[in-house]
């Protein structure tokens, strides 16, 4: 960072070199250009680039603007404007995109996009991502684009704030003395791009809640266990077995079709008698699974597939959800194999509900594993623990599912 900072800086008045300030500005902004020139365009790095939104966090404000216009100054991104929001006009935070000099900078350097966690590492203040958060909910624009909610002063003094952060400090202190790798092997499996994963093992968690700007909040919508920065959570599927905890094998606890499963313990209804939840007549079982947790997450069933739908169960072919299981086709057998839907569907449950419940869940399991020395690694619906206390892990995470649904979920172990 020394080398780049001291080839795109201006110095000013007497300065020999890039300050301190400068170098940390230039690695945070650096590392997260990088991970985003991962993908084909390169993806936009989003920043709020008023002044205040910086205090109290790691990387000053005037350190950051002045990084910020050497890079650009340089060719090597491209600055998009922030607007504010006005009437109905939603507003957009300023977009930086690296440019193809950046990305070639840094290639020639030794440090291609996918293995910047070998160079660059995430070293975020305790106080600069509060334990418990809390986010207004989502709003459409015109296009019915998604906008997330803006985030809500949390006020940490709340007794029922301080109740949510207990157990998440102790895990987080727990966690920290434990050891994440990856066996060999991931390199073997299908699907493998070439990029290596990497896995941070500083694993921290947070609980962010949703609709905080809702009349009935209470603490009871959203607020998943979630990793800072992604971490375990957000490796690709196929390298998961892979884990290793203290440099030992993994095992995962999967909840069945989770969310039908809440959705019947809270409703008191029976759960069908076959593991296999998402189950109708000859349909396929990802097909099956679209339509019920978009009427789990929606109230109501989905009136035609969607993009995302379509890219979902098929990537590589968009269009074979549609052409295959057309909607009209699918959804008198889907409803009539899982009658517990039409209850659903006229209940007031929502999707909130149901991550609120997973994140009750995780958090107490994770928490009372780590009070047994056990490091658990929760992901919404499942955990993965060593392969030793799998047992041990699966009744207990049964019995809290129990204590807060009603209901004792089908647990797959792989």
């Amino acid at each position: 960072m020394e080398l780049l900072a001291a080839d795109i800086i201006v110095l000013k008045g007497n300065r020999l070199g890039p300050s301190s300030h400068y170098l940390v500005a230039a690695g945070a902004v650096v590392a997260d250009l990088l991970n985003a020139s991962r993908y084909s365009p390169p993806r936009p790095c989003y920043r709020r680039l008023a002044a205040a939104s910086f205090t109290k966090g790691p990387v000053g404000y005037e350190p950051c603007r002045r990084v910020l216009t050497d890079l650009a100054r340089h060719g090597m991104i491209t600055i998009y404007s922030g607007t504010a929001a006005f009437a109905n006009a939603p507003g957009y935070v300023t977009r930086i995109v690296p440019t193809a000099l950046f990305i070639e900078r840094f290639t020639k350097a030794g440090i291609a996009p996918g293995d910047r966690l070998f160079h660059f590492s995430y070293a975020e203040n305790a106080a600069s991502v509060a334990l418990i958060q809390k986010r207004a909910g989502n709003r459409r624009t015109l296009t019915w684009k998604k906008i997330k909610g803006r985030p809500i002063p949390v006020d940490i003094d709340d007794p029922k704030v301080a109740a949510l952060a207990e157990p998440i400090l102790a895990i987080n202190t727990f966690m920290a003395a434990q050891r994440l790798s990856l066996a060999d092997g991931w390199e073997l499996t299908p699907g493998y791009d070439g990029v290596q994963p990497v896995l941070p093992d500083d694993v921290r968690f947070f609980r962010c809640f949703n609709c905080g700007d809702d009349p009935a909040f209470d603490w009871n919508m959203g607020g998943r266990l979630s990793v800072v920065g992604g971490g375990y959570q957000s490796l690709k599927k196929q390298y998961r077995p892979f884990i290793l905890i203290n440099d030992e094998p993994t095992v995962e606890i999967d909840v069945s079709a989770c969310h039908l499963t809440i959705a019947h313990g809270l409703l008191g209804l029976p759960l069908p008698a076959r593991e296999e939840l998402y189950q109708a007549g000859s349909i396929d079982r990802e097909v099956v699974k679209l339509f019920v947790n978009s009427t789990l997450g929606g109230g109501k069933t989905p009136k035609q597939w969607t993009g995302e739908h379509c890219k979902r169960f098929d990537a590589g072919d968009t269009t074979r959800l549609r052409r295959q299981y057309p909607l009209s086709m699918v959804t008198d057998e889907i409803v009539a194999s899982i009658p517990s839907v039409k209850t659903i569907m006229d209940s007031d449950l929502k999707w909130y509900t149901y991550q609120w419940k997973e994140g009750e869940i995780a958090t107490e399991a994770t928490y009372l594993l780590s009070q047994k020395g056990i490091c658990a690694l929760p992901n919404h619906d499942s955990i993965r623990v060593p392969i030793q206390f799998g047992d041990i892990a699966k009744d207990l995470f049964s019995s809290i599912f129990h204590e807060h649904v009603g209901i004792y979920p089908y647990l797959k172990s792989k």
